[in-house]
C-alpha cells in the first residue's frame, strides 16, 4: 500500500513501485515541479458568471495551450491559499474517526497524523 504523502516526504520511496515496474534503477524522478495542482479563479464571481453563459468554455477552446498555459496563473491562483479552519478540520476529523481507524487497520499503516486537528 502507497500513500501520495509519503513520497511528499521521501520521494525515494518510489524505487519499490519503479522496482515492480523494472524502471532503470539509475532513474530518479524530478520531484522540483508539481503538476496537476488544484487551483481556484482569483475572481470567483466573474468566473461563475462566465461559465453560466457558456462564455469561460467557448474562450477556452478559442485560446492555445501556450496562451492558457500563460495565462493561468494570472486567472487562478494556487489552492494552497484556501486552509480548512480549525473548527472545521475538528469537525472531519470527528466525522471520519471511525473511518480512518477501519483504513488504518485494512491497509497495516499508521495513519494517526490524518486524526490530529492543530
Amino acid at each position: 500500500m502507497f500513500l501520495y504523502e509519503t513520497y511528499l516526504c521521501d520521494p525515494a520511496g518510489l524505487r519499490e513501485i519503479f522496482r515492480f515496474l523494472d524502471v532503470d534503477k539509475t532513474f530518479v524522478p524530478d520531484m522540483s515541479e508539481r503538476h496537476m495542482e488544484s487551483r481556484v479563479p482569483r475572481w470567483f464571481g466573474a468566473n461563475q458568471w462566465l461559465r453560466r453563459r457558456g462564455r469561460w468554455e467557448s474562450a477556452s477552446r478559442r485560446l492555445g495551450s501556450d496562451l492558457r498555459r500563460t495565462l493561468q496563473p494570472v486567472v487562478f491562483r494556487p489552492r494552497a491559499g484556501m486552509r480548512l479552519g480549525p473548527a472545521d478540520r475538528a469537525l472531519m476529523v470527528e466525522l471520519y474517526r471511525a473511518d480512518i481507524t477501519d483504513l488504518a487497520s485494512l491497509v497495516g499503516k499508521d495513519l494517526s497524523r490524518w486524526l490530529e486537528t492543530g
